[in-house]
């Protein structure tokens, strides 16, 4: 498998036909992840090691663990995971929390998926026998390509990682590195020492995502009486429907054309501002 970049990278970086030819974004994201992994190599070889922060890995593992063909599927598994777990759920509920505020700027029902797969993830990480072998066969059914390349491995390294990671279609480095180290754990692979910098990757990119969530629902303040007139003319269009007898569909359709005002009314509440058009794509 291709490592991400070799002893040449450090050198390359200030070449200007090789800067030319890649792409800015992979250019930064390649240099950060040189710069992390440069810093843990002087802290591993200076003895300075600490057990690693794995809330970035967890993070990120429940961001792209469901596929569309699990969400499709997950009713199913939820009910199964509560018949067989519903007396650990406050257990698994206290066992970690991965900074994920999903529920402010996905659809409900995604965020709701994301809930219950946080409970599974944390009784695996537990050690519950249920969860285990739950995320183990989601992981060989829903993600079996990966599945079929990771297990072959014993012991993992970091650029092995990171290559499993840049090969997966989705293109999101970071969710697939997470998904990956998290298995390692569950399937028994052990890592390599020099692994230790992907955590303070993740974390590093969890901070990120999370700051730029912040900003996305950050809190809209306007004051009362505009609220007020603003909530009157909504009400007036809908009287207005209403006395049409337009279905109740087509209502909803014209409340939702209302974006600026509505928006507005979501960032006061702390939600991403297109949050209804989520909810109304997610019934109709």
């Amino acid at each position: 498998m291709r490592a991400p970049f070799n002893n040449q990278f450090f050198q390359d970086q200030f070449n200007d036909d090789f800067i030319e030819s890649i792409d800015p974004i992979d250019i930064e994201r390649k240099k950060e992840i040189a710069g992390i992994m440069l810093q843990d190599l002087m802290n591993r070889q200076s003895g300075n090691v600490v057990a690693p922060d794995t809330t970035g890995v967890g993070f990120y593992f429940l961001m792209n663990f469901i596929t569309p063909e699990m969400s499709c599927d997950f009713a199913l598994i939820e009910q199964d995971f509560l018949k067989n777990c519903r007396s650990k759920l406050d257990e698994f509920r206290q066992a970690g929390w991965y900074g994920d505020k999903s529920f402010r700027t996905n659809k409900p029902n995604d965020a709701l998926q994301n809930c219950v797969l946080r409970l599974i993830y944390n009784g695996a990480k537990l050690g519950d026998e249920y969860c285990l072998e739950l995320i183990k066969n989601l992981y060989k059914v829903y993600h079996k390509r990966e599945y079929n390349r990771l297990k072959r491995f014993q012991t993992i390294n970091s650029d092995e990682i990171l290559s499993l990671s840049e090969d997966d279609i989705s293109g999101n480095l970071y969710a697939t590195a997470g998904r990956i180290v998290s298995m390692c754990q569950f399937l028994g692979i052990e890592l390599h020492e020099n692994s230790s910098f992907i955590y303070k990757l993740l974390n590093n990119g969890q901070e990120e995502f999370l700051a730029e969530e912040d900003e996305d629902t950050d809190f809209e303040y306007f004051d009362d009486e505009l609220f007020n007139d603003c909530s009157d003319k909504v009400n007036e269009w809908l009287n207005e429907l209403a006395k049409k007898n337009i279905p109740h569909r087509k209502k909803i359709k014209k409340y939702l054309e209302t974006s600026d005002f509505i928006g507005m009314c979501m960032r006061q509440h702390g939600y991403v501002e297109d949050y209804p058009n989520y909810r109304f794509n997610q019934y109709w």
